[in-house]
């Protein structure tokens, strides 16, 4: 991806954050950065799709990434809207590291999240690769909170 293009996407994706969530500073703060990554992944997957289909003609099925990118989204708004009404701190944060491990660590693939101990999702995150977007800051305009 050019620099221009991971511009766009960045644009594209606080642009979306705003419009869908206006601030994401009332969320734990484990939550915010994969809430930033997963949009701009998702934001990057549609992007490239669109290119493509403005590239090619005819009836063409929607790429698996798209797919998976549609079901991370849908699983982010239920969650945040989750977070948003639980009241209990402590609940809302518990909820808010299943969000992390399902969307950042992809433990969805690899261990049935309800019944895991929490001893057995701590190692799975230590062995792990998180995507190298979570190196970069997080856009202040998203509404972060003050540290």
């Amino acid at each position: 991806m050019t620099e221009d293009q991971g511009e766009a996407v960045r644009r594209r994706s606080i642009e979306f954050i705003r419009k869908k969530w206006v601030s994401l500073a009332d969320l734990p703060k484990h939550v915010i950065p994969v809430v930033w990554v997963t949009t701009y992944r998702c934001i990057e997957i549609g992007m490239k799709a669109e290119a493509e289909g403005e590239q090619r003609s005819g009836d063409r099925q929607p790429m698996p990434q798209l797919k998976l990118a549609a079901v991370k989204m849908r699983f982010l708004e239920k969650m945040i809207s989750l977070l948003r009404s639980t009241s209990s701190p402590r609940q809302k944060s518990i909820n808010g590291y299943v969000l992390v491990d399902f969307l950042k660590w992809a433990m969805d693939r690899d261990i049935d999240l309800e019944t895991a101990s929490g001893l057995r999702r701590m190692m799975m995150r230590h062995y792990a690769k998180a995507d190298p977007e979570y190196m970069r800051p997080i856009p202040p305009e998203i509404g972060l909170p003050n540290s």
